[in-house]
């Protein structure tokens, strides 16, 4: 009985020090190096997505809901 509580105590203990460990490795990687896009990219994305203004108002009886 005493070796499967030594047992679960070191599996939690790993399972913490491998949790902190991955939280730490993310938190100070490097920023990812994307480029900027160009702008041609940039009027294609505005095209394909729209602007970044307001959306429209939804009209009455448009409610965006499932009809069930």
């Amino acid at each position: 009985m005493n070796i499967r509580l030594k047992l679960v105590t070191i599996l939690i203990v790993v399972a913490a020090l491998s949790s902190a460990a991955t939280a730490v490795i993310i938190k100070f990687s490097p920023k990812s190096t994307m480029p900027e896009m160009s702008e041609e990219q940039r009027s294609t994305r505005q095209k394909f997505f729209g602007t970044n203004g307001k959306l429209q108002p939804i009209e009455k009886g448009q409610e965006m809901r499932p009809r069930w």
